[in-house]
């Protein structure tokens, strides 16, 4: 019986080290994907904001307008292309657009 529990403790510590081997390799080779990652985090939280808060955006837009009324027209054009493409990926992905459709009676 000693000799079980002893085979088993030793297998444990091996399988233990193994395992922090594992971990370390996974954490180094997942190290380059942070920045990204951010990145992307970040992107998906100002697109939801913009989707809540829509009032606050066209307040903005009017606000660039008022202010730089040359460049407001590039960036509703640059604005307007994002959107769309954000569109096209959402349809690609099968990702939910955020419009609910009501059926007429």
């Amino acid at each position: 019986m000693n000799a079980r529990l002893a085979e088993l403790a030793m297998r444990r510590e091996r399988l233990v080290a193994l395992s922090a081997e594992q971990r370390a390799a996974l954490a180094d080779s997942v190290q380059g994907l942070h920045a990204p990652l951010q990145m992307a985090d970040r992107a998906l939280s100002m697109l939801a904001f913009v989707r809540r808060h829509p009032l606050v955006t066209v307040a903005a837009g009017a606000l660039a307008v008022a202010l730089r009324p040359r460049r407001a027209g590039l960036w509703l054009k640059r604005g307007w292309l994002v959107w769309r493409l954000v569109r096209a990926v959402e349809r690609w992905a099968g990702a939910p657009t955020g419009r609910r459709r009501h059926k007429t009676a």
